[in-house]
């Protein structure tokens, strides 16, 4: 029933123009920053954690502008999900740095695109898939009905999905061993043991040291994209971004401290549109603070 409740809000959704689209998103954003629901907590405990040094008045400013942009990314799913790949293209006006990643593309060895939880990050999938077929570590919705929609919407681009296990980890190898292109998100709380404590703006993080393990295995170029959503819906822009040189290391914890300083310039080019609304600093070792009480 859930599910096909999502699906009949995506569709209605679908059929507004992104204009009016984004207006809604940000008016579903400002009621939550007026609310004291559960994004704008842990919004708030992000945003104050890693941005302890500003303001009190330019958190509260960046936590009303997240919890918008947010909510954008929710409802301009349905034009993601909806719309022909013929009407989406043209919403991406713009490439930065796009021959760092054609340059990744002509590695023999296989690229792998790091894509943090950014402005719209599923739309950044069907461009990415105009270059090179895609094989991404996916996994499944909490409302497990969704995966179905989800599965068909993101293979009709060319996205081939890997569950999130050992198997879609070895799909992943595979892939990149025939010289293909995969894609990770490398901002999700890892399960315990799959990961390492790293700086994450200077406080502890616990992340993920699977890209490290793949890049070392494989020889795969390593280069991070983010689609930013441009003002007053004029469409949006992609960054392409090359990764500190150390994530290259085989040391892990040397190369987990690099991916999160990467991911960390990449929120720099527009902070407000990162999520900040997922428990990036999960308590994992013993001596972290809880930061989401």
């Amino acid at each position: 029933m859930k599910a096909n409740i999502v699906k009949l809000i995506l569709y209605c959704l679908s059929l507004l123009p992104l204009s009016l689209n984004h207006k809604l998103g940000k008016l579903i954003g400002t009621l939550l920053y007026y609310s004291s629901g559960r994004s704008k907590r842990i919004t708030t405990a992000n945003i104050r954690w890693c941005f302890a040094d500003k303001s009190r008045q330019w958190q509260q400013k960046l936590i009303k502008q997240s919890l918008q942009e947010a909510s954008k990314s929710f409802t301009e799913l349905g034009a993601f999900w909806f719309w022909p790949t013929s009407k989406l293209l043209p919403l991406i006006i713009e490439e930065k740095g796009q021959k760092h990643l054609l340059a990744a593309l002509n590695n023999p060895k296989g690229a792998i695109i790091v894509a943090p939880h950014f402005g719209a990050w599923e739309l950044a999938g069907v461009k990415l898939c105009q270059y090179k077929p895609m094989t991404i570590l996916y996994s499944p919705p909490k409302i497990r009905q969704l995966d179905s929609l989800i599965t068909r919407v993101r293979g009709r681009y060319g996205v081939k999905l890997a569950p999130a296990n050992t198997r879609g980890v070895m799909q992943l190898i595979k892939a990149l061993k025939q010289g293909q292109t995969i894609g990770i998100l490398p901002d999700q709380t890892p399960d315990k043991g799959n990961g390492i404590l790293s700086s994450f703006y200077g406080k502890p993080c616990y992340t993920m040291t699977l890209l490290s393990k793949i890049s070392q295995k494989t020889g795969a170029s390593i280069v991070f994209t983010v689609l930013e959503r441009l003002k007053n819906s004029k469409g949006y822009r992609m960054h392409y971004l090359l990764p500190e040189e150390d994530i290259y290391s085989s040391n892990l914890q040397v190369s987990a401290d690099a991916l999160n300083k990467t991911i960390e310039q990449c929120i720099a080019i527009n902070p407000k549109q990162y999520i900040w609304n997922y428990k990036r600093f999960k308590k994992i070792d013993p001596l972290q603070q809880n930061i989401y009480k």
